[in-house]
């Protein structure tokens, strides 16, 4: 078991009333307790905030409020109030599958890894689950087959302890993982 392993989830949120329901209680619900869900409201003005209200009661949930600094912007928030020992980003727009963190961190304990990817599906907008990612367990042969987006990955936190998101760039994640990427371990 993990003690004291807390996992950190960061959500940047903005206009996205339509999927933040199903979103915020996927991760809610995940069978792994220890679990702080950091939703970042960058600075939306549709029903959004409203939304967020409702999981305040939940004492994993933080909620905060800035002025739209973009999606950079917001993970980095998340980042100066995460406490977890793992980060995992998750899309606002995102469903998380169950049993998630409990299947990341488990090989994040086995492989003494700092970083751990996980596969994800897709949705067609008939309904239609589709596999879109798998990936092989155990120590990646050549990380830099790994896709450069955050999501669906977690990192040891201490990989950000001088590293943020670059601010105003498309493909910011993939920025930054082609840093992480080399500095982790396993």
């Amino acid at each position: 078991e993990f003690v004291n392993q807390t996992i950190s989830v960061i959500v940047p949120v903005y206009n996205v009333e339509k999927y933040l329901p199903q979103c915020v209680e996927s991760i809610l619900s995940q069978d792994y307790r220890d679990l702080e869900v950091i939703l970042i409201d960058d600075g939306s003005t549709d029903e959004t905030p409203e939304i967020l209200a409702r999981f305040q009661g939940d004492p994993r949930v933080v909620l905060h409020r800035q002025e739209n600094m973009g999606h950079s912007g917001a993970r980095n928030t998340g980042l100066s109030l995460c406490r977890g020992e793992y980060i995992l980003f998750h899309d606002s727009d995102d469903t998380m599958c169950p049993g998630a963190l409990e299947a990341l961190l488990t090989q994040a304990k086995r492989q003494d890894a700092d970083i751990v990817a996980g596969g994800y599906l897709c949705l067609t907008p008939e309904g239609e689950v589709r596999p879109a990612r798998r990936f092989p367990e155990g120590p990646a042969e050549d990380p830099y087959t790994i896709p450069g987006m955050t999501c669906g990955k977690i990192f040891r936190r201490r990989l950000f302890a001088s590293l943020q998101f670059p601010v105003g760039y498309w493909y910011e994640d993939s920025i930054i993982c082609q840093i992480l990427f080399p500095l982790a371990g396993t």
